[in-house]
């Protein structure tokens, strides 16, 4: 009977310990780019702004490649060079983005990354339009990671980002009415190459079993 209280204890460690190393943050939004810096370690991965262009480039039935990831618009619409297309000051902060278009479910906007990454930011224009954008996450695999929706009001400028503790392959942009929106100023993360794997909970498991094992092995050669 002395024997169970050790054994129910170690148990209860181990337990306490998978749980814990399993209690993950899963995907944060963030609304400040400083916080979203500091979230990240201070500095990204890549930075992507559209300064290099000096003439529109068409999105319709074309997917452009901007270097960490590839765009693609259902709905269409461009790199916007100034003047922009749609004459409200709202649409852009004087330089070249990301005139984009996306309509009820049938339509979205697309970014592929050539690199899975685990954390984005960029400044949108105009993402409370009609009915406020979603962003959904998809993993390695395709599988859905995470829907989010990106803040803003009317044509107001706003900036968005995320932090996951999943790999990103890429994200698709939404909503449930037609509205165009911009996009500029895009900057993300991949997973650090330092980030040890997370030991399974069956491992763990087998590991504290183990070792009380030889715990009790030591015990019974003492007594002897």
């Amino acid at each position: 009977m002395e024997m169970k209280k050790p054994i129910i204890c170690t148990m209860i460690v181990v337990f306490t310990a998978v749980m814990s190393v399993h209690s993950v943050a899963g995907t944060i939004a963030y609304a400040d780019r400083g916080a979203w810096l500091t979230a990240i370690g201070g500095s990204s991965d890549f930075f992507v702004d559209l300064n290099g262009y000096t003439r529109d480039v068409s999105l319709v039935g074309n997917t452009i490649d901007l270097g960490p990831f590839s765009v693609q618009s259902d709905g269409g619409r461009k790199i916007d060079v100034p003047p922009y297309t749609h004459s409200d000051a709202n649409y852009g902060n004087g330089t070249p983005n990301l005139g984009l278009f996306v309509g009820d479910s049938s339509q979205a906007v697309t970014f592929t990354f050539d690199v899975p990454i685990v954390s984005l930011f960029s400044d949108f224009w105009a993402a409370g339009n009609t009915s406020q954008l979603q962003t959904s996450l998809f993993g390695v695999d395709g599988s859905l990671i995470d829907t989010l929706t990106i803040p803003g009001t009317g044509l107001s400028a706003t900036v968005f980002g995320f932090l996951s503790d999943t790999e990103i392959s890429s994200l698709k942009i939404f909503n449930t009415l037609n509205d165009g929106f911009n996009m500029d100023n895009i900057e993300g993360g991949y997973a650090s190459v330092s980030t040890v794997p997370e030991p399974s909970p069956v491992f763990l498991l087998a590991t504290g079993l183990l070792g009380f094992m030889g715990f009790r092995r030591k015990t019974k050669a003492v007594r002897v």
